[in-house]
């Protein structure tokens, strides 16, 4: 229970700390590898499901990009790297936008088990 806490009052205070706003793209439009965009204009990151939904995009992308690599080990590196750089050519708010919905993501599995 006290993690949960924990990671709730995170998650609050990353949201208020940065933002949340297309950061990376002014019109919401983020370019990623050769030939993917992620359209996020239309979702509003101050909330919890859109921010959800900005997260699904970015991993489901991620799978698309690896999705060649055998064996499924480093199919796994592929992705957790991909996102990873990804995350690294965000701009801060759009990075700490995707770290929330991340803490958000996990604590609600934590609580779940």
């Amino acid at each position: 229970m006290p993690t949960r806490i924990h990671t709730l009052i995170a998650a609050t205070l990353l949201t208020f700390a940065f933002p949340a706003s297309p950061a990376h793209a002014e019109d919401g439009i983020w370019k990623v590898g050769d030939g993917y965009v992620i359209r996020f204009a239309k979702l509003d990151l101050s909330n919890t499901l859109d921010r959800q939904t900005l997260l699904g995009q970015v991993e489901r992308t991620a799978e698309k990009l690896c999705r060649s690599e055998r064996p499924a080990a480093a199919r796994n590196a592929c992705k957790a790297e991909t996102i990873r750089s990804m995350k690294n050519s965000a701009g801060p708010g759009l990075r700490a936008t995707l770290d929330v919905a991340r803490i958000e993501r996990d604590g609600i599995q934590q609580a779940q088990r």
